[in-house]
């Protein structure tokens, strides 16, 4: 419970022979006065504590060209650059103005209008160094109306000024660029387009009133398949996320389709978040593209038509292996797929084993149809024809290792083959493959020196050598080809 607070005035009364005859008491009750003045002390205690503490300078000066300061807290002592509060206040209010023009200017307008605010004024240091502060006064004054001093306070606002001037800076460079700019460049702010370049103009053939009207719809130059993609991408830049640059097709005012890339970030501009946005117009690249893409198809069949005939050369040769090369390649084209290789090497091994023994050219044709078992100098001459194929490709430039790949086709796991007895990972898995449907194709038909032994002697062959001679997982995909899949040679 609060107590109260009594105010007493006594008077005394004395009788003729000045005795004390009585007293009279006066109280007054002065709870609210003090709880008033105690309100009034701990505002000014609350007060005195954010002035000495606040990192804005506050100060009292009186008025007129010999100004003092009358009151400075420890922050407009700070920002100035002097050691105390005695040292500051000693010093003239003028002496503090870097320019004596801009004082007097500040000073009548003081005058005139009795306050400032957000001034901002070129102030001088302790050490003479110049810098930026944004004052905020009011003129206090008199029952008579005139000026008894001025309150107010100060910020060192140097940091912002140079960060708003770079800032400016920064955006003439930006447009000088952007303006020069072979790409078009815009500024997208709450889906509305604030900003576009000449080349936005000239490529689109919009104005650039038009893009930054607000009643554009910049989801109106983008192709109706494309304006998910657009809207995905934005959406993610609202969240803060990055959107690697993506292609999507443009319409101009006069209904062409552009291809480009858009390139876009996330920017502050005006204040808020915008979005950069960077467009590469790529029809030029796109339409050499396909020229070059079917050049390279054109290229491609040309090579594939050679290889055939080579192929078809090799067989009209040697009419007992007629169809051999042919039925290999299906064979490892199927054996291939079935591992879920690339397109690419698929490809390879397909043309390799449509051409792998062009080297027979080479062996005399009495050697190739002997209907008997080929002696030791036969046989080694026989041994040649993968180095005679190589010589003859390795001068074409395939778009696949063809002559290496033929070169190795007798190479064997166990280091048994020829011609450079290569074993293992040396042997490239096209030819792990083209082998194992080589010696089935070869053991399942007729050859001069001997009669078909049929599929199912073949892949045993393969079975029992597998892990020696045969790459094990080919041999198994070969099996399964054979006895899961139901594969038919081709006749």
């Amino acid at each position: 419970r609060e107590p109260l607070h009594i105010l007493g005035n006594a008077t005394l009364h004395s009788d003729a022979a000045g005795d004390v005859e009585r007293i009279d008491f006066i109280f007054s009750d002065i709870t609210e006065r003090k709880r008033a003045e105690r309100a009034l002390r701990e505002s000014e205690e609350k007060f005195r504590t954010i002035t000495e503490n606040i990192n804005v300078g506050i100060y009292r000066n009186t008025p007129g060209p010999e100004g003092r300061f009358l009151e400075a807290n420890p922050a407009i002592v700070a920002i100035f650059g002097y050691d105390s509060r005695e040292e500051f206040i000693a010093v003239p209010v003028s002496e503090l103005y870097h320019d004596p023009d801009r004082r007097q200017m500040f000073n009548g307008k003081m005058l005139r209008a009795g306050f400032v605010q957000n001034e901002e004024i070129l102030l001088k240091r302790k050490d003479g160094s110049p810098f930026w502060g944004a004052v905020t006064a009011v003129a206090i004054k008199d029952e008579n109306g005139a000026v008894k001093y001025y309150d107010g306070v100060i910020e060192d606002i140097s940091e912002g000024k140079r960060a708003r001037q770079a800032l400016v800076e920064s955006e003439e460079k930006f447009r000088t660029l952007a303006d020069q700019s072979p790409n078009m460049i815009f500024i997208n702010k709450g889906g509305r387009v604030v900003y576009a370049n000449p080349q936005c103009e000239k490529i689109m053939g919009y104005t650039r009133e038009e893009f930054c009207s607000p009643e554009f719809n910049f989801l109106s130059i983008i192709s109706p398949e494309c304006q998910h993609i657009v809207k995905e991408s934005f959406a993610e830049h609202t969240q803060g996320m990055d959107v690697p640059p993506y292609e999507y097709t443009l319409i101009t005012k006069k209904g062409d389709r552009i291809s480009a890339i858009l390139a876009s970030k996330i920017i502050e501009y005006e204040g808020k978040q915008a979005i950069l946005g960077t467009v590469t117009d790529i029809s030029a690249r796109k339409q050499a593209e396909q020229e070059r893409q079917m050049n390279l198809e054109r290229l491609q069949k040309l090579l594939e038509g050679i290889i055939n005939t080579m192929s078809v050369m090799v067989e009209t040769r040697d009419r007992y292996t007629a169809g051999h090369q042919r039925r290999v390649a299906v064979l490892a084209r199927e054996i291939a797929l079935k591992m879920n290789l690339p397109e690419e090497k698929i490809k390879a091994i397909y043309m390799t084993a449509l051409i792998h023994d062009i080297g027979k050219i080479a062996i005399p044709a009495e050697i190739l149809s002997k209907p008997t078992k080929l002696n030791e100098v036969e046989y080694s001459i026989i041994k040649t024809h993968p180095q005679v194929g190589y010589d003859i490709l390795k001068g074409i430039e395939f778009p696949w290792p063809i002559a290496d790949l033929v070169l190795k086709h007798h190479e064997r796991i166990d280091g048994s083959g020829y011609p450079q007895g290569l074993s293992g990972d040396e042997i490239p898995l096209e030819v792990r493959i083209l082998s194992v449907a080589d010696v089935v194709e070869a053991m399942t038909f007729h050859r001069p020196y001997r009669a078909a032994l049929g599929t199912g002697k073949a892949l045993e062959e393969i079975t029992q050598n597998k892990n020696k001679r045969y790459d094990p997982e080919v041999v198994k995909i070969c099996l399964q080809v054979f006895y899961d899949h139901n594969f038919g040679w081709e006749q």
